[in-house]
């Protein structure tokens, strides 16, 4: 932590130069209106995935890997309960999607990731997917989509003062504690969480002769972190935010069945301050965004003599201006710097990396509330070398009433990491980003019958990747190459319904997804025309709500195909059905608000590999209470 308390003073210095709603998805295209991000303000013609206010406080005191699991089509994969969790999103790696906390990319620059259990749920406002890639207004590292990550100031709510613990099995627990005070203009918001488990959970090895019925072992995890947001609205039309994320994660790493013990051990840690100046004129928004994210990276084999160390350091500088410039066209104008330097003991010293980019974009809507649209371009230079000029195209149709047709093409890339170009040894310096188009049609529809609302969306998707970067063998090491082509394609229904039977309100979702993605150009002929690896073809997710004055109840399926762990596709990991339920119970006293909540998860025991010989935990619960105080501040007029 202490280069994260020096990198907090150099970035300083630098400075100083809800309600239960299940259905809310009224299309109402309207004027164009000057939103507070990028993401808002472009947004049109493409698919996304809000994760609800009831959504959000129901995996409040989880991470971002279960959310996403049952609340959207994207594939997760956990490497066991304590390993790296990544995701897939419509057949694409686990560098294709972008995670972008607050506009700022946070896939990690060595190996082009992102460790989705290292994310709380409840240090975000607000969470959302976008599928298909848009690297036109998100840059590189988006050619699935993106996951947005928002925190968003509150102004005029007072005291919010919440503490909350949880029980789990397997010798889980947590704490975590809220502080928020807002007025007139100014907000403070402070959260923060500590968690540990042992994860001793038992499993009957199938791996080993007899099958014998053994615990999990080298399975502990600590973590803990807090995030503070502090917004001051200077006057009128300038509004200054600053932003602090500091997390650690200690955690021991498994064996596989197929090994009789494991002495790793990894520990996580990032320091990551960011500081946003925001001007509102008349017609013209001006955002000037900084941050400094560093990462570091520790892990330990003392069985295997591994005592590694990495990390990398990031300077991300963003500009950007939307300005209307007819009553229903809008422009979006901006420039991005990024400095980026990585140490890693595999590497044969420090390298650093520049990335430069410049995008624009025009936003449209029909005057009677038509269609809407928007055409985008960005041009970057990285790496000492261009990138080629990146286009996208996104558009809303108004078929009839809340009937919509969209429609979206992109051209999108990613740049090799760090660990592609400087690994030793096998770091090739002559590789090419990684370039595709993609395209998606879909409908929604929105549409209310009496007291019940109904919303479903259906798309069709085309992805096409060039230049994938595979690391294949080379005499006694490997080495990354650009000679893999993959096509994904496929199709994604969600559908959801609301209703409300005398004082007692149902809701259903449902979400599924089928994945074609396949080799189409590979050295390896026994690839070429097969599923990736770690790939399922299908996904799918089916929830029921039933709310009834305090209480509140959920149970959730979620099912996942075969998933191939062998590129001719003759290995692969068996499907399997996951089941999970939710309760809790709210009780109300005066300006006191207590939550007590019970989750059991894989409710039938299901046996199942995320990853081939990781064993995972059968039923398992988790229990908490949270106690929430919110006092209005009333500022006393002094007496003439």
């Amino acid at each position: 932590m202490k280069k994260s308390i020096v990198g907090f003073l150099i970035f300083l210095a630098a400075s100083a130069a809800g309600q239960k709603t299940i259905l809310d998805s009224v299309y109402t295209l309207g004027g164009v209106e000057v939103a507070t991000d990028r993401f808002s303000n472009t947004l049109c013609g493409v698919k996304v995935d809000r994760i609800d206010s009831v959504r959000m406080r129901a995996f409040s005191t989880g991470d971002l890997r279960q959310l996403l699991r049952q609340n959207t089509s994207v594939y997760v994969k956990s490497n066991g309960v304590t390993g790296l969790s990544s995701v897939s999103v419509r057949g694409t790696g686990t560098s294709h999607t972008a995670v972008l906390w607050n506009g700022f990319n946070l896939q990690n620059p060595m190996n082009g990731g992102m460790d989705f259990s290292l994310v709380p749920v409840n240090f975000m406002n607000k969470i959302a997917v976008q599928y298909n890639g848009m690297a036109a207004l998100y840059g590189g590292g988006a050619l699935g989509g993106a996951i947005h990550l928002t925190n968003e100031p509150e102004y005029n709510k007072g005291l919010d003062v919440a503490l909350g613990s949880t029980y789990g099995s397997f010798g889980n627990y947590s704490f975590n504690v809220k502080l928020g005070i807002s007025r007139k203009n100014g907000a403070l918001m402070v959260r923060a969480f500590y968690s540990k488990g042992k994860n001793n959970f038992p499993f009957k090895n199938n791996a080993k002769l007899g099958s014998p019925d053994v615990r999990q072992t080298n399975s502990e995890v600590e973590s803990y972190g807090v995030i503070h947001e502090k917004a001051f609205k200077i006057n009128e039309k300038n509004q200054l935010t600053f932003r602090l994320w500091i997390q650690e994660s200690k955690r021991q790493i498994p064996p596989l069945m197929t090994q009789d013990y494991s002495t790793a051990r990894q520990r996580d840690e990032f320091f990551r301050p960011a500081l946003e100046w925001e001007n509102n004129g008349r017609n013209y928004k001006l955002f000037v965004r900084t941050a400094l994210l560093i990462d570091e990276y520790d892990y330990k084999d003392p069985e295997k003599l591994v005592n590694s160390s990495s990390g990398t350091t990031a300077s991300v500088t963003q500009s950007e201006v939307y300005f209307k410039i007819f009553p229903y066209h809008t422009m979006n104008v901006g420039a991005h710097y990024k400095y980026t330097a990585g140490h890693c003991d595999y590497y044969t010293q420090k390298h650093f990396q520049h990335e430069v980019s410049a995008f624009i974009s025009y936003n449209a809507v029909s005057k009677h509330d038509k269609w809407k649209m928007n055409v985008a371009l960005r041009e970057e230079y990285s790496n000492s070398r261009f990138v080629p000029v990146l286009p996208s195209f996104a558009m809303d149709i108004r078929l009839y009433k809340q009937l919509l047709l969209y429609v979206n093409v992109s051209r999108n890339y990613r740049i090799p990491t760090l660990n592609d170009l400087y690994w030793y040894p096998g770091g090739n310096t002559e590789l090419k980003p990684e370039d595709g188009w993609a395209a998606e049609v879909g409908i929604k529809h929105h549409f209310v019958k009496g007291k019940t609302a109904f919303d479903y969306t259906v798309s069709w998707f085309n992805n096409s990747t060039r230049n994938w970067i595979i690391w294949l063998p080379e005499a006694s090491y490997w080495s990354p190459q650009n000679i893999q082509a993959v096509w994904s394609r496929g199709a994604e229904l969600n559908f959801l319904t609301d209703t409300e039977i005398k004082k007692v309100r149902i809701g259903f979702a449902g979400k599924t997804a089928y994945v074609r993605s396949t080799v189409q150009k590979s050295n390896n002929q026994s690839a070429i025309g097969r599923q990736l690896i770690y790939t399922p073809e299908w996904v799918a997710t089916a929830g029921l709500d039933i709310f009834y004055k305090t209480f509140g109840f959920n149970v959730n399926a979620e099912y996942t195909s075969t998933c191939y762990t062998s590129h001719d596709n003759t290995a692969y990991l068996a499907p399997y059905v996951l089941g999970n339920i939710y309760l809790y119970k709210d009780i109300n006293y005066k300006n006191f608000y207590f939550n007590i909540f019970l989750q059991i998860n894989n409710i039938w025991n299901q046996k199942y590999f995320s990853v081939a010989w990781q064993a995972m935990p059968g039923i398992n619960f988790k229990t908490g209470i949270t106690v929430n105080f919110k006092h209005p501040l009333i500022t006393k007029k002094t007496k003439q």
